[in-house]
C-alpha cells in the first residue's frame, strides 16, 4: 500500500524523526513546516503531519487529511487531502504559549517579557514559536498600528536594547500579534489563511477547536477568518481596509478578488 511504501522510505523516517523530536519540544509550527518542506510525496506529508500531531501534547484533535503546502500565493497553507463533511472536527490545540497582544499592551506584561526573555527558561519559551510567521524581523509589516506602538514603547523605555536582543524581542512580539488567537499562539494552528468565505472556523476557548463549516472536498485549501465579527458583511473595499489596517497588507483571497473584478478594478493591489 502507498502508506506502507513511505513507511519503508528512509527519508519519511527520517524526517519524521526530527519533527517530532520539534514537536516534543514544544516547536510544532516548526515541525509541520519541516514536514512542509520535505521532498516527500503528499501522501507520506499527511501521514507525517499526524504522526507529528500525536507526538504533541498541545494537540487533542488532529483529521488525518491535513497537509500543508504552498498556496498559488506562495505562503504555506493548509489543505485537505481528503473529503471532510460540514460539522467535522479537523483540530484542537492548546496554546503553545498562552500569549495574547492584549498581554503586551499592559507596560507591566510587556515588563516582564523583556525579563523573560534574559532567562534561559524565557529563551526555551520563545522557541516555541519558531516557525510562525514573521519568521525574521525584515518580513514584520510595520504598517500595523500595534506594532508600532510597541516598538515605540519597548524603545522609550528600554533604550539600552538593541541589536539581537531587540530583534529578537520584535520578532516574538510580531509572531504574537500576527498569530495570536484570544487565548494564546497556536501551532498547526497558526498556518491557516484568512478567506472573506471561510470553509473552516475557530471555536471554544483555551482549545482552538476548528470545525467544517460546509462540506470541503481533497485538494481544497482550509481558510479560517482572521476579521473581527460583523466584518465579513462589509463591503469588499472596506473589508481590504480593515485588513490592512490589522495585518499590514491587502486581503487577497479569491472573494475580494472576484468581487473587486466584478467593480472594474483592473489593479487590485492598488485598492484598500
Amino acid at each position: 500500500s502507498e502508506g506502507s511504501t513511505a513507511a519503508a522510505d528512509p527519508a519519511f523516517a527520517d524526517c519524521g524523526r526530527v519533527a517530532c523530536e520539534l514537536a516534543a519540544q514544544g516547536r510544532i509550527t516548526e515541525a509541520h513546516l519541516h514536514i512542509a518542506a520535505s521532498p516527500l510525496s503528499e501522501a507520506a506529508r499527511t501521514m507525517l503531519h499526524k504522526q507529528c500531531a500525536d507526538a504533541t501534547l498541545e494537540c487533542d484533535t488532529f483529521a488525518e487529511g491535513l497537509v500543508v503546502k504552498p498556496t498559488s500565493e506562495g505562503r504555506w497553507g493548509v489543505f485537505a487531502t481528503r473529503d471532510f463533511k460540514s460539522q467535522d472536527c479537523i483540530l484542537q490545540e492548546m496554546a503553545v504559549v498562552p500569549w495574547s497582544w492584549f498581554d503586551f499592551s499592559d507596560p507591566e506584561r510587556l515588563e516582564a517579557l523583556i525579563a523573560e526573555l534574559r532567562t534561559e527558561e524565557g529563551r526555551a519559551k520563545t522557541a516555541r514559536l519558531n516557525g510562525m510567521v514573521p519568521r525574521s524581523v525584515p518580513e514584520i509589516p510595520h504598517a500595523v498600528p500595534i506594532l508600532r506602538e510597541l516598538e515605540g514603547n519597548v524603545r522609550a523605555t528600554h533604550p539600552d536594547l538593541e541589536g539581537e536582543e531587540l530583534q529578537e524581542l520584535m520578532r516574538v512580539l510580531a509572531v504574537v500579534v500576527l498569530n495570536a488567537h484570544e487565548d494564546g499562539c497556536h501551532g498547526f494552528g497558526s498556518l491557516f489563511n484568512s478567506h472573506c468565505t471561510p470553509n473552516v472556523e475557530v471555536r471554544g476557548w483555551i482549545h482552538m477547536d476548528v470545525y467544517c463549516l460546509r462540506d470541503i472536498a481533497a485538494g481544497e485549501e482550509l481558510c479560517i477568518s482572521y476579521r473581527a465579527h460583523g466584518e465579513l458583511d462589509m463591503a469588499v473595499d472596506w473589508r481590504r481596509f480593515r485588513f490592512a489596517q490589522k495585518w499590514g497588507e491587502l486581503c487577497t483571497c479569491p472573494r475580494c478578488q472576484r468581487e473587486l473584478r466584478e467593480l472594474g478594478v483592473e489593479d487590485p493591489d492598488d485598492v484598500a
